[in-house]
């Protein structure tokens, strides 16, 4: 004979089973989600807004590189051109200053290219991390040319906010699907990728957090120098950290939306470049970073870190 006890119990263990098959389901249709292939030989939207944000990136590189380039000479063109102030261009310190800023401008677009690179074939993954960029960085380095209005001369500061404008207007989404980070599939935490872009995103906002002040001001609190900076230099600073924040905000979009498939691929193309970082960018430093040991001891620990999860495995029980 079945009692109530046994009914109520046996539709608890249904429902649970219903449950778990959901949740299971929904995992294997993460895993496996099916992949967009663009349409002809045109490029979808969506690329063209990403290849245009390199382009422009690797303008804004040529600059860095000639402002470091011509180091405190007395004309000082390409630093005059955005600053206009000669005791900042001519202090002996700055051009190290523009190669921790040009060096963290060519991580930010390394990290860009792999993650246009890993979802080129995907309008959907292209069309919502289009948009991820269009938060950070276009719209934190609209806030930070903002609040450099006073240090920048006023040509620039009309050309720079243009630029974004005129990007901002190719990727703005047209629909919510579009947005990142609203998507309603479950986020795996315990997979070694997925722990390994959440260290990689607490480094980066770590980094950001760090230099919020300092005994000297922003603009002494990124590099040891053997003279202080004068307070126009924190315009670099300020920069150097919207660098962070925008990687910060990439790794966060590749825990959230990938699948742990293309999280391991994304991971093996980011440990180079963490390696790289870590071992040649900051022994090339001739006036290292604060704290330069630590600093290096961490990036190069991310770069294995993020080489041996990209190696685990990745299939799932769903599948």
């Amino acid at each position: 004979m079945v009692t109530k006890k046994n009914k109520k119990s046996t539709a608890n263990k249904k429902s649970k089973a219903v449950k778990t098959e959901k949740v299971a389901a929904a995992a294997a249709a993460a895993e496996k989600e099916p992949v967009d292939e663009p349409q002809g030989d045109m490029f979808t939207p969506s690329q063209l807004a990403g290849l245009i944000m390199l382009g422009v990136g690797a303008m804004k590189l040529y600059e860095l590189w000639n402002a470091y380039d011509e180091g405190t000479s007395e004309d000082g063109y390409w630093c005059m051109a955005y600053l206009n102030d000669e005791v900042t261009c001519s202090h002996p310190s700055f051009p190290s200053m523009i190669l921790a800023k040009f060096y963290s401008s060519v991580n930010l677009w390394v990290l860009t290219c792999i993650m246009i690179m890993v979802v080129w074939n995907s309008e959907t993954y292209f069309s919502k991390l289009t948009t991820c960029l269009c938060m950070s960085p276009l719209s934190t380095t609209i806030l930070g040319i903002t609040m450099s209005q006073g240090d920048l001369v006023s040509g620039k500061y009309i050309s720079m906010m243009l630029i974004c404008f005129a990007l901002l207007c190719t990727c703005v989404p047209n629909s919510r699907e579009k947005i990142p980070f609203l998507s309603d599939k479950p986020l795996s935490l315990t997979s070694q990728p997925s722990m390994c872009l959440m260290a990689l995103f607490a480094v980066s906002m770590f980094d950001v957090v760090r230099l919020s002040g300092g005994e000297f001001g922003r603009e002494n609190a990124l590099l040891e120098t053997a003279t202080l900076l004068p307070e126009k230099a924190k315009i670099l600073v300020n920069f150097w950290c919207l660098d962070k924040l925008s990687m910060a905000l990439i790794y966060l979009f590749a825990l959230y939306h990938f699948p742990l498939g293309i999280q391991a691929n994304f991971l093996f193309l980011v440990s180079g470049m963490k390696l790289l970082e870590g071992i040649v960018q900051m022994s090339m430093m001739s006036e290292p970073f604060q704290n330069g040991g630590l600093y290096q001891a961490i990036t190069v620990a991310t770069g294995i870190f993020a080489a041996v999860a990209s190696m685990s495995p990745t299939k799932t029980k769903a599948e």
